[in-house]
């Protein structure tokens, strides 16, 4: 047979130096050379586990660029904002593909040459004449490490996918303008897991960001004890670490003891100018943004506190918000009341969950309004009324938020809830369940 398997192939070999020892070295490496070809074509080939890497790191790779995973790890992110860094993010898969092959190529290379120094181990061992042996049970343990191979790949792939999705968080935060990222470890949580010490110590620890947008402007500064990010290694930089970071990206959601006097300012006053008596209604601030600003979310936002939900504003009341409609047509409307969205939320489109925001910060009921779609009676996304002080006044709010006028055929059903039950439906303030 001119291509023989490995399990014969090794059960022949083993039999010979049994049957009559070791006696020459030109017939154990005779035997290396066919033992080591047997292995090249039973192995995995490269091209077969790259193949198989890409596979689990591209299914790694959709998961974690969606705005539902996203959300957990970065507070405000939006689906246009994730577009934009797209170059970036293929090119940290392609990093991780590549680095990931290169290490099972190595352990493929390491478990071959393991395979055959335990079966050159055992022949040098052999007297002259040989020794009876249990050729089955031999053979098994000298291919224990061929074995491995693939759990091996699979250990890799895991790993590299932990690399990836922190990789992500730490563009698509940097592109949302983080100041500050809160460190996690899985065995906070899951003391099943084998958690490095100084890693579950750092768990729920602050880090600045340094050269942030909030340092530049004096808002922060390093003291108490605060390290920056980079002065200490990654998350999930480790070998199957798979700790991460959850990304802060307005002065406003830290302590107090990094902020400078001109932060607390920014903080209490919004960008140097007053608040509204209601924390519920910020003054508006800020200039109309330009339509390339509009498209891309990045323009200066209001974030407000109600009930206890963190709301940024995107258009305050009076202002007008632009857009361009499905149909290609630019669209305009002055709205009627502060505009924005729910933060760390997911609602049915994948996007954070559409907010008004009245002028009653102790308004005790919420409504939801089920939005059908533009001409069709199917449901098309949520919109949440919150602060007003009976229905009739939120539902006309909603219908006035549209140019068209067509406000009134959008309504679906409109349900209506206690703040309490609001946030219970929400789960503690990250997700609206879209069958509520």
């Amino acid at each position: 047979m001119d291509n023989p398997r490995l399990s014969p192939l090794l059960a022949e070999a083993i039999r010979e130096f049994s049957e009559r020892g070791y006696t020459s070295e030109a017939d154990l490496h005779d035997w290396l050379l066919r033992l080591a070809a047997a292995i090249e074509r039973e192995v995995p080939t490269d091209a077969e586990l790259r193949r198989a890497l890409s596979f689990a790191l591209d299914r790694v790779f959709a998961k974690g660029t969606k705005l539902r995973t996203l959300a957990q790890y970065v507070p405000v992110v939006t689906r246009y904002g994730v577009d934009r860094v797209q170059p970036t993010l293929r090119a940290e898969l392609d990093r991780r593909i590549f680095a990931g092959i290169e290490l099972i190529k190595l352990n493929k290379r390491t478990a071959t040459q393991r395979t055959l120094q335990r079966f050159s181990g055992w022949v040098s061992s052999m007297p002259a004449g040989g020794s009876p042996v249990k050729i089955r049970e031999l053979a098994q343990e000298i291919t224990k490490p061929l074995r491995q191979i693939k759990y091996e790949a699979r250990r890799v792939a895991i790993d590299q996918g932990h690399k990836l999705n922190a990789a992500v968080a730490h563009v698509v935060a940097k592109g949302n303008g983080a100041v500050a990222a809160i460190w996690h470890d899985r065995g906070q949580n899951d003391h099943s897991y084998d958690a490095r010490p100084a890693h579950l110590a750092r768990s729920g620890k602050l880090f600045l960001i340094r050269g942030s947008w909030a340092q530049d402007d004096g808002l922060v500064m390093r003291r108490g004890g605060v390290q920056y990010t980079d002065e200490i290694e990654q998350p999930a930089e480790m070998v199957f670490c798979s700790c991460y970071y959850e990304y802060v990206t307005s002065p406003r959601a830290l302590p107090d003891d990094v902020l400078t006097v001109k932060g607390r300012l920014w903080v209490e006053q919004g960008v140097g100018r007053p608040r509204a008596v209601h924390d519920a209604v910020p003054t508006p601030i800020r200039k109309e943004p330009t339509p390339a600003q509009l498209e891309a979310g990045n323009y200066p936002k209001g974030h407000v506190r109600f009930g206890g939900l963190d709301v940024t504003i995107e258009t305050s009341s009076g202002e007008t918000r632009r857009g361009v409609g499905a149909d290609g047509k630019p669209w305009a409307t002055v709205m009627p009341a502060d505009y924005g969205y729910i933060r760390r939320t997911i609602g049915a489109d994948d996007e954070q969950i559409d907010c008004y925001v009245g002028p009653n910060q102790d308004a005790a009921r919420v409504w939801v309004v089920q939005q059908q779609g533009v001409g069709s009676p199917l449901f098309d996304e949520q919109k949440v009324l919150l602060g007003f002080n009976s229905r009739s006044v939120a539902i006309e709010t909603y219908k006035h938020g549209f140019s068209d006028g067509v406000g009134q055929i959008r309504i679906g059903d409109v349900l209506e809830m206690s703040v309490a039950e609001f946030k219970r439906q929400i789960d503690a303030g990250s997700r609206l369940l879209i069958a509520m």
